[in-house]
């Protein structure tokens, strides 16, 4: 993306679910209390992956090719027997624990019947009362719709190169290797390694480089196909004008490169 600036809070364990996102989301407002709901991670019913669906009404969504295994680790003793999970779960149960480790004195209760998580509490719905007295509502509700302020500037560092400027070099440097005189070993050379380098030194080098990494494989893909014809070239002055040919076309693509106005 064409962002001018990059941000100096970076949200960390979001994936791989759904869930962990939204845990990401509670960690980083500061919370003193969270309640886990429905973070199952796993089925009592091998091959019900998901709960119904609300919009389709259909029953299952299932990953494809992933093996179910018994998981007597659960956060109620009396499902112990009963649960199973896959590779998918477990690996967002150990991302929702390592964002688990960041928190400082905050509670995380879980209510869902299903896989064990390190550092929360067990709790049953039912056995649970909310402390929040009636006459405090306004000022919690006031306080989560402060936790969600405007950025300000020092939420970011300005890119000291704009996502125009730093394409424009790319352009440059890219044409650059494509001297006007063909020479076999010079013209694989390019191909195969020095337009990743002028890519990867200036993601490496610039303040924000990796913003041009958009454009390496639609690059790649047009110097692969411009090859493939060059290699089936019957002659050497076949060769010769397919190289001149493929060298005005592949210039034309690369002063097309453009970031979408609405982004910039």
């Amino acid at each position: 993306m064409p962002n001018p600036v990059s941000f100096k809070h970076a949200f960390m364990n979001t994936h791989p679910t759904s869930g962990n996102l939204a845990f990401c989301l509670v960690c980083n407002l500061n919370p003193k209390t969270v309640i886990l709901m429905g973070m199952d991670l796993g089925t009592k019913d091998v091959g019900d992956d998901h709960a119904t669906n609300v919009l389709t009404g259909e029953k299952k969504c299932q990953y494809v090719g992933r093996e179910w295994i018994a998981h007597k680790d659960t956060n109620f003793v009396e499902s112990a027997d009963k649960f199973h999970t896959h590779s998918y779960h477990l690996i967002a149960k150990i991302t929702i624990e390592n964002a688990m480790g960041f928190l400082n004195d905050v509670e995380v209760i879980n209510f869902s019947d299903g896989i064990a998580l390190k550092g929360s509490t067990a709790v049953h719905s039912s056995d649970f009362v909310f402390s929040v007295e009636e006459d405090d509502k306004d000022k919690v509700l006031f306080a989560l719709d402060d936790s969600f302020r405007p950025l300000k500037e020092n939420d970011w560092n300005k890119y000291q190169m704009s996502a125009q400027d730093l394409l424009a070099e790319l352009k440059v440097s890219v044409k650059e290797l494509f001297v006007e005189q063909f020479d076999w070993e010079d013209f694989v050379a390019v191909i195969d390694k020095d337009v990743r380098l002028v890519i990867t030194d200036m993601i490496k080098n610039y303040q924000g480089g990796d913003r041009i990494y958009v454009f390496q494989k639609l690059i790649e893909n047009a110097l692969t196909a411009w090859y493939r014809l060059m290699v089936f070239a019957e002659s050497q002055e076949e060769i010769e004008r397919l190289y001149e040919v493929g060298r005005v076309e592949f210039f034309k693509l690369i002063d097309e490169l453009s970031f979408p106005s609405s982004l910039v």
